[in-house]
């Protein structure tokens, strides 16, 4: 991310390999920015943001908003879960789990792609912090314990449920 303060506004700008947000206070400084970047780089300006790295933004009124539906309904229908009844919380408060618990999984992979996967959501989805921590702290190690538990299960059928988005 790079920002740049002037009198004629700030501008800020995201770069992730070859897609480019840009946001500004003014727009005529987006105009000039975007014909400095045309003089010097094959581009093309795809308009509003709507999709960016598994997030998608909607613009209202009051601003930006963020959501991952798309990211979590494929994360779900990757884990055979796309009908799975969702539930408040996937753990309780509180709850601890042993490290030594359990037979360790013999084959970590897709345990360990599934927990990166719900780290990713937990950026517009906070409320399910909390769990995905619990998780994380197994993923050197996970045990047959950790999926009994229901948390994140590393062979089908998956038992962890996930809500879609809020508004």
């Amino acid at each position: 991310m790079f920002m740049k303060h002037s009198s004629a506004g700030t501008l800020e700008l995201l770069l992730y390999v070859d897609d480019i947000i840009v946001t500004v206070t003014q727009s005529s400084v987006i105009t000039r920015f975007i014909r400095s970047l045309w003089n010097k780089f094959d581009m093309k300006d795809l308009g509003d943001l709507h999709y960016f790295l598994g997030m998608e933004a909607s613009r209202s009124s009051t601003g930006l908003r963020l959501t991952q539906s798309k990211y979590a309904l494929g994360l779900l229908s990757q884990i055979y879960l796309v009908g799975a009844k969702p539930c408040s919380t996937p753990v309780a408060c509180c709850s601890k789990f042993s490290a030594t618990d359990g037979d360790i999984l013999p084959d970590a992979t897709l345990y360990r792609r599934i927990v990166g996967s719900l780290q990713y959501l937990t950026l517009t989805r906070p409320d399910i912090t909390y769990a995905v921590n619990q998780v994380c702290q197994f993923m050197h190690k996970p045990r047959t314990h950790h999926r009994r538990k229901g948390l994140i299960l590393a062979n089908p059928p998956f038992r962890f449920k996930l809500t879609e988005e809020r508004g």
